[in-house]
């Protein structure tokens, strides 16, 4: 499985939308608010003495070749392009404080507490390895070629100096915050915002482990949520394939009027005819009115499917089977379904399934409106671990 697009996520300075951006939370921050992996608590907390995600994954050893924790992304480079210069950027990769939970990124403090530097948010830390045939395990050789921690900032769109994002810094007189408003207003407009994390030349093709995780500071600071896009392009051969490893966070806000978040799962071979496709997304709850979660094939088609959907850490369950993969993940009258809950996806790959020369899998979420929800996605094909993607 792969991509076949060098992005992860929106890109506001070139109007390219596929309506998500990548999202880690802070360290301290509740489960039940979408992040899967990176949030160390069952529940929001203040402080370090929370009862432990029981799949969390702990950060440790941040900008080092031995690091783990977080999430995993793969930057894939053809072997065309060995001889040329690998760059990747990010977009926004610090958290921002008072960055506006509902207009542009969505950065998010979750302060409250009893110090001073509750609502900091988190430190991040995004670190490049050299390409390697077991991805997922960067710690057993890989040479970290590029790393670089992002602390928390100041809100890039206050223009307005109240300290905070809102519809108040209005900068071309529509009554909203949006990107053409930082256009206008920001140093460099809102291409300013790409950040040039890693250059260096391509000695060898494959695929380049890229490591995301938030520093542990043992402080209720860590409770915020970070929103961030990334890119890579190469200087000769190729553009690289970015997708996750294994599973990634995403974090949709759309306001109603740039259509619904459409984006690669992944890559389903020929070779996986008869066998069972497996996605698990967890906490799709999250959004006001009715909407929904679609699986499509390579052909644009929504194939039959089973699901079954368990809420976390309580009783509740429930199961279904769909001609067409469309689950609907509201409930009567509106609203989330599935917050805080795990749902399963199987759908069985007939014995002559083909796709041809385009085998990607993608998912499209249908929103009506406004939409602010963070959500998890990991997939197999029963019995074979696969790369996620963008």
């Amino acid at each position: 499985m792969g991509s076949p697009e060098p992005y992860f996520g929106n890109d506001p300075a070139l109007g390219r939308w596929p309506n998500f951006w990548g999202n880690i939370h802070g360290y301290y921050t509740g489960k039940g608010m979408g992040d899967r992996y990176s949030s160390q608590c069952i529940k929001w907390e203040g402080a370090s003495g929370c009862n432990k995600n029981g799949e969390r994954r702990q950060s440790v050893n941040a900008g080092s070749q031995e690091a783990a924790g977080g999430y995993l992304y793969g930057i894939e480079v053809d072997s065309a392009s060995v001889g040329s210069i690998l760059t990747v950027e990010l977009f926004d990769p610090q958290f921002t404080r008072g960055g506006g939970d509902h207009v542009l990124v969505g950065d998010n403090p979750q302060g409250g507490g009893d110090d001073d530097d509750d609502d900091s948010g988190p430190t991040t830390t995004f670190m490049l390895y050299g390409p390697d045939p077991t991805p997922l395990v960067t710690t057993d050789g890989n040479a970290l070629v590029c790393s670089v921690t992002y602390d928390p900032r100041d809100p890039y769109a206050d223009f307005n100096g109240d300290g905070k994002v809102s519809k108040k810094d209005d900068q071309d007189g529509d009554k909203d915050l949006d990107w053409d408003d930082v256009e206008l207003a920001y140093p460099g407009g809102v291409a300013a915002l790409w950040e040039p994390f890693c250059t260096i030349p391509i000695s060898e093709a494959g695929i380049f482990p890229l490591r995301i995780i938030v520093n542990d500071s043992g402080g209720a600071d860590q409770r915020g949520l970070n929103r961030w896009s990334m890119r890579a392009f190469t200087s000769g051969g190729p553009a690289p394939r970015v997708y996750g490893l294994g599973d990634m966070a995403i974090y949709v806000n759309v306001d109603g009027t740039l259509g619904d978040t459409e984006f690669h799962l992944a890559e389903v071979l020929e070779v996986h005819a008869g066998k069972t496709l497996v996605v698990e997304l967890f906490d799709p709850g999250d959004a006001k009115g009715k909407h929904s979660v679609e699986i499509r094939d390579p052909s644009g088609t929504a194939p039959p499917c089973e699901w079954t959907a368990k809420e976390h850490n309580g009783p509740k369950s429930e199961s279904g089977t769909e001609s067409s993969c469309i689950i609907d993940t509201s409930k009567s009258g509106g609203g989330g379904k599935f917050n805080n809950w795990l749902v399963t996806i199987r759908i069985e790959l007939p014995a002559g399934y083909t796709c041809g020369a385009d085998c990607w899998w993608k998912v499209y979420y249908n929103y009506p409106g406004k939409t602010n929800d963070t959500t998890t996605w990991s997939a197999h094909i029963e019995g074979n671990p696969v790369r996620l993607v963008e």
